[in-house]
Order: C-alpha cells, then sequence, then structure tokens
C-alpha cells in the first residue's frame, strides 16, 4: 500500500472483489466436481476426463485466490480468510494427486469436505464487507447529475 493511500484511510477494494470472485468460482466448480464424478459412476466414462480438468483448473484459481487473500488480509482483512485461503491450494493439489493415483478410500470423502470448506470460505469472504469507493478530490457526489445541478 502506498503512503499516500494509507495515510488517507483508503482501503483497496480489488482484493475483496477478487477473493469474491475466486470463492464464487471455485464453490461452483466445487459442486460440479461432484456432478461430473456422480456421472462418471453412473457409466458416463468421458466425465471423468472433466473431472480430472476440472479439478487442474480449481487449484489454477486456488492459487490465484492465495494471491488475493494475501493482499486482502493486508488490506484489513480477517485472518481466518488469509489461513484457509492460503491452504485451499495445497488441500486441491493433495486432493488432485489422490485422484490421480486412484486412491479414492480418501480421495471421495476429503472431496465433500474440501467443498463443505469451500463454500464456508466463501460464505467468511462474501460476509466481510467491502470498503467503500474512494470520492474523487473536490468531486460532490451527493447531488443529481444533470441540467439542474
Amino acid at each position: 500500500m502506498t503512503d499516500d493511500v494509507r495515510d488517507s484511510g483508503r482501503v483497496r477494494r480489488w482484493p475483496y472483489l477478487l477473493c469474491r470472485g475466486t470463492t464464487a468460482g471455485l464453490g461452483a466448480l466445487g459442486v460440479a466436481q461432484a456432478v461430473f464424478a456422480g456421472s462418471f459412476l453412473g457409466g458416463h466414462y468421458d466425465a471423468l476426463r472433466v473431472h480430472s480438468t476440472t479439478a487442474l483448473v480449481m487449484v489454477a484459481v486456488a492459487v490465484v485466490q492465495a494471491a488475493g487473500v494475501v493482499v486482502m488480509r493486508r488490506a484489513g482483512g480477517p485472518w481466518s480468510v488469509l489461513l484457509f485461503g492460503l491452504a485451499f491450494p495445497v488441500i486441491l493439489g493433495g486432493l488432485t494427486g489422490l485422484g490421480m493415483g486412484r486412491v479414492l478410500t480418501l480421495h471421495v470423502p476429503l472431496g465433500v469436505l474440501a467443498v463443505v470448506g469451500l463454500l464456508r470460505l466463501a460464505a467468511w469472504v462474501w460476509r466481510t464487507p467491502v470498503p467503500a469507493r474512494a470520492q474523487a478530490a473536490g468531486r460532490v457526489h451527493d447531488r443529481p447529475v444533470g441540467a439542474l445541478s
């Protein structure tokens, strides 16, 4: 954070918005993973390839999210979001390894717990208030804009 931003009391909004986007994406991908796994078990064997590809995408999104939660914490975000946000790339990478190694006795229950954890993280991130936008210097925003203003 630059000194002029820190001195003015303004907080960056983009880390909060990035974390909201990545947690929403990870939550949706996690729920889709359950659908793909169920489809595979139902006899649609191409769904396993989609499940595997989605897992790799989830790891990549979790890495982006990890960078976002670090910046979000530095901007004043909660510690819980930082800890879970940093843990998820490792957790999802481990789950991907278990799945590719066909260690399904661990992969399936840990995958369910990971989806629950992702949705919990999403709830934390979305409940964290986003800082208000900084107003441009010298502009008054409490008046309507138009011919009569």
